[in-house]
């Protein structure tokens, strides 16, 4: 019996085809596991090109957008590949697409689009022309390319907005440390002072000053929250130092003028508007002087009962030389003097309800017995007891006078 041994006959064209495939194929995986761990500068996307090289076989590749130009390999091809993609000549096709070289083949493509636009080449030493499954290659490779600027710039967006943001916070805590961070002392008079902005920096502000024997100050909100707000608050509050120094203790009213005056151009401008009392008190006169530009909440107790002290005039910034009036507020012994903004009364609860000029009256009245101190903590624990996890609705700020007198 004879044994007869077959034999196959190979086909080399397909094992060598197979092979290539093989080598694209592990080309393919490098050039899309090309490490992004750094993108403020163009290490990967010059990594993504010389893996390209050996993906689509090519002797060089370069890859213009703007003023930035990335090359991989040599050769004279790179050179004219260069000179025709920084020609400024916008490519007529967006695809993958030959072009004609003196010294070789090439293959261009544009990507991206608008500020993004971009173009990208590839380049072979011989006349050996890309096939159509080297265009198919070339444009997974201009996809790749794609994605990876566009993350680049993603990534390069983002560090510019957290400088800006960082810039922003350094400002907004510049811009807060123009406010007390205590109140003033002067014998005779008892003062609460607090300022919680609702995010880094506020409109809120408080200013004291005081000059022979009175004690000057001015309460305001600058409509709006934030960093701007928070620019606007720092030109109130430098206004309203000069004014102090400037004008007679029994009138706050001119004050208040020539703050409003200072600051008219400069709010329309931006299209902003200041609320702000301003009020002077002499300790032992059983009088506050006091101007107020639409600003509130504002209470007065006295003899046990809380009244609202109404403006005299409209906010800073609305009605260019609009004169107000001084008011005189009765402060006895007995007697408070409340200047809050519309954070208080208006902060809001988990379910939308808002603690309410109401209930501050009433609490003003309630706790009528206690220290000025005693009162605006019970007051700011009250509002922050009433928002419970809502956040706040806007910036809390407190100040209360009276003569000084102890707990009973």
């Amino acid at each position: 019996m004879r044994t007869e041994v077959a034999t196959v006959d190979f086909d080399l064209e397909l094992v060598e085809a197979l092979i290539a495939s093989q080598d694209q194929l592990a080309a393919l995986r490098a050039l899309i596991g090309v490490p992004i761990d750094s993108l403020d500068d163009n290490t990967a996307l010059e990594s993504m090109l010389h893996e390209a090289l050996e993906l689509t076989d090519s002797q060089c590749a370069v890859f213009v957008r703007g003023d930035l130009v990335i090359a991989a390999g040599a050769g004279a091809q790179l050179v004219e590949l260069r000179q025709l993609l920084t020609c400024g000549t916008p490519l007529a096709r967006s695809e993958p697409h030959p072009v004609g070289l003196s010294a070789g083949s090439a293959v261009v493509a544009s990507l991206g689009d608008g500020d993004r636009l971009g173009c990208l080449g590839f380049a072979r030493r011989t006349d050996t022309r890309y096939s159509t499954g080297d265009l198919q290659l070339i444009e997974a490779v201009v996809a790749a390319v794609d994605k990876l600027t566009s993350l680049t710039d993603l990534h390069r967006r983002g560090v510019r907005r957290a400088a800006v943001d960082r810039e922003h916070q350094l400002a907004s805590i510049l811009a807060q440390a123009n406010l007390p961070t205590a109140p003033p002392s002067l014998s005779g008079v008892d003062v609460f002072a607090t300022s919680i902005p609702a995010s880094l920096a506020g409109g809120d502000f408080i200013v004291f000053e005081i000059l022979h024997g009175v004690l000057w100050f001015a309460v305001g909100d600058v409509a709006g929250k934030g960093l701007p707000a928070a620019i606007v608050m720092t030109r109130a509050v430098s206004a309203a130092r000069v004014a102090f120094h400037t004008y007679p203790e029994d009138d706050p009213a001119a004050a208040l003028d020539a703050i409003g005056d200072e600051l008219f151009g400069y709010l329309s401008g931006v299209g902003l508007f200041v609320t702000m009392a301003v009020g002077s008190y002499r300790p032992g006169s059983g009088v506050v002087h006091l101007a107020n530009a639409g600003h509130s909440p504002l209470l007065s107790l006295s003899d046990g009962a809380t009244r609202v002290i109404p403006p005299s005039m409209p906010p800073i910034g609305v009605v260019r030389a609009m004169r107000g009036q001084t008011q005189r507020i009765r402060l006895g012994p007995n007697d408070l003097l409340v200047l809050g903004s519309d954070g208080l009364a208006e902060q809001e609860d988990v379910h939308g309800v808002m603690y309410g000029y109401d209930r501050l009256l009433h609490r003003v009245e309630q706790w009528a017995q206690l220290t000025v101190h005693e009162l605006g903590d019970r007051l700011m624990n009250d509002v922050e007891d009433h928002a419970g996890d809502a956040p706040a609705s806007d910036d809390r700020t407190l100040v209360v006078l009276g003569e000084s007198r102890v707990a009973p």
